[in-house]
């Protein structure tokens, strides 16, 4: 996503990945401004527009609409939501288990950013349905860490912390370590809503610590 440039930031607490967050938001009064990061990734989603206008493979077209579901999913619900069901016609005619999966996933995203769980659960449900066929460990990752951020919101925390520690032990069974500082910073959002601050501040503090042996920049300031 673009990061607007002002003095005081917002950020969502996730990655800009797979992965749909809990709707708390923490503010940084930061110097730096991220002006570049803007930029490059504007040119980006432009060139990935144009591409779908022209004769590429059925394929490449699904993987640059996932893209760019990626990208409007939290600011431009509508183009997002038009992509999605745009890229499930491509994902049934190549059929596509994998990669409509994801597509499931980001229209759930979509709605989740937008404020609709009922709808988000519902695709995000469709994209684990899906991926518990083919066994797409990463993809059970984030669909287990999605619906736990629902769970979450709703007030189930007895289900999101089920669907948390389930979102961790896929993505640490293929040593995925963004996905497992993702679910740290989630379990950290989770005991931060129940006032357990010490479980809150230890899963920050993994969060962080996974981010920095990334060198992932926005990932850091998102721990």
């Amino acid at each position: 996503h673009v990061i607007h440039m002002e003095i005081f930031f917002t950020f969502e607490l996730n990655q800009l990945d797979a992965f749909n967050v809990n709707k708390k938001q923490i503010y940084f009064l930061i110097i730096l401004v991220f002006t570049g990061i803007s930029f490059c990734f504007s040119q980006n989603v432009d060139s990935i527009e144009k591409s779908l206008q022209t004769s590429i493979p059925d394929s490449t077209k699904l993987l640059s609409i996932i893209q760019l579901q990626k990208y409007y999913s939290y600011d431009n619900k509508n183009k997002a939501i038009q992509l999605g069901f745009k890229g499930l016609s491509l994902a049934d005619k190549l059929k596509d288990k994998k990669n409509k999966a994801w597509v499931l996933n980001y229209i759930g995203s979509t709605y989740y950013y937008s404020g609709m769980n009922d709808s988000a659960f519902y695709y995000h449900s469709q994209a684990l349905d899906i991926r518990l066929t083919i066994d797409d460990e990463k993809g059970l990752g984030a669909s287990y860490n999605n619906l736990g951020n629902i769970y979450d919101d709703q007030g189930k925390s007895a289900l999101a912390l089920n669907y948390y520690l389930k979102a961790l032990s896929y993505f640490e069974k293929i040593e995925f370590t963004n996905g497992v500082g993702i679910v740290y910073n989630s379990l950290g959002n989770l005991y931060y809503t129940q006032k357990k601050i010490d479980l809150s501040l230890y899963y920050y503090q993994k969060s962080l610590e996974n981010q920095l042996k990334l060198n992932n920049t926005l990932g850091i300031i998102h721990a």
